[in-house]
């Protein structure tokens, strides 16, 4: 699923909002995935802007299904 990440890559905003729903789709299901599989698993978010780092971490607990 992360196999390759393309640092730098810039895509328009139409773009970012046009993928968003099917990401979400896909974050959903690799996390039934893991939960299926009995692997844990941790996130770590790193960054030099603190702010953003939390609207990651808040965007992925709203997506999420946090049980």
């Amino acid at each position: 699923m992360l196999e390759i990440a393309e640092l730098g890559a810039k895509v328009s905003k139409e773009e970012y909002e046009e993928s968003l729903p099917p990401l979400r789709v896909d974050l959903l299901n690799a996390q039934f995935e893991v939960r299926a599989s009995d692997v844990p698993v941790m996130i770590v978010l790193s960054g030099d802007d603190r702010e953003a780092v939390s609207e990651v971490l808040n965007l992925l607990h709203h997506w999420m299904d946090a049980r």
